[in-house]
């Protein structure tokens, strides 16, 4: 996609077309929805709640990170750096709500959205962020990538968390999830990095970026898959289709709104 389109592909104004807009309550993991259009089809009738299974901050655990959800709009919690001038925090195409982050989307991109954050001492914390593609790549070879990484408060880098390129299947969410507890006590800055080529960009999309600081012995989140990666992070993620559909393995625990056909 180019960015000059203003809008990813498939989506309206940062919903999947043919959905209404949804509006609710985060009560634990489990979404209730507050608000549906006028006459809703009968397909909604009975789907009430979706389950996010996203990271919640138990009574013992504090979040980290600021305006993660990008509700805040641009500017608040994160800085961004676009090489092209691009404002990175849009409405493009959120994972929930309004507000997503969108970065790369044209030929020769570099794009960085970044956060400073203090990593309290003796705290378990655990790193979670949502993430989709799409992508005019040929999926078989790396040409455009999505880094994670931590850096030292003089810029250097502490480690890569993970590095996502075209390769990856395209029009889903996926849920990365990182084990920071040996970071502890550190003052880092946490940097998404898009970088493209000079021909068929691709568009990474970012939602939900928790950071969780919990007492060792309070779990900070259900877990749909795996265990959180180790001080070497590697990722664990959930996967889920950024178009609705009713037939998706329900052991991901991600329940789908049956799709609206035309």
């Amino acid at each position: 996609m180019k960015r000059d389109a203003m809008r990813p592909r498939g989506v309206i104004g940062g919903q999947p077309q043919g959905l209404p807009l949804l509006s609710g309550l985060l009560v634990g993991s489990v979404l209730l929805l507050a608000g549906q259009v006028a006459a809703e089809p009968t397909a909604w009738a009975a789907a009430k709640a979706i389950t996010q299974d996203r990271p919640y901050a138990p009574a013992a655990c504090v979040e980290v990170i600021q305006n993660g959800g990008f509700e805040s709009g641009g500017g608040v919690g994160w800085q961004e750096y676009s090489l092209q001038g691009y404002e990175l925090v849009n409405q493009y195409n959120p994972w929930t709500g309004v507000w997503g982050a969108f970065l790369g989307g044209v030929n020769e991109a570099d794009d960085r959205l970044s956060q400073a954050v203090t990593l309290p001492a003796g705290a378990s914390l655990t790193l979670t962020a949502w993430w989709s593609l799409a992508t005019d790549e040929q999926p078989y070879e790396r040409y455009d990538t999505l880094t994670l990484s931590l850096h030292r408060p003089d810029g250097s880098l502490l480690v890569t968390l993970a590095t996502l390129d075209n390769t990856a299947e395209e029009n889903t969410w996926e849920r990365l999830t990182f084990d920071l507890t040996s970071y502890a006590g550190q003052n880092v800055t946490i940097r998404f990095a898009a970088l493209t080529d000079l021909s068929d960009a691709s568009d990474f999309y970012l939602d939900d970026v928790t950071l969780l600081a919990c007492d060792s012995d309070v779990t900070p989140t259900p877990t749909a898959t795996g265990a959180v990666a180790t001080s070497t992070p590697t990722v664990t993620s959930t996967v889920a289709t950024s178009t609705p559909s009713a037939t998706r393995d329900p052991a991901l625990r991600v329940i789908y709104l049956p799709l609206i056909l035309k």
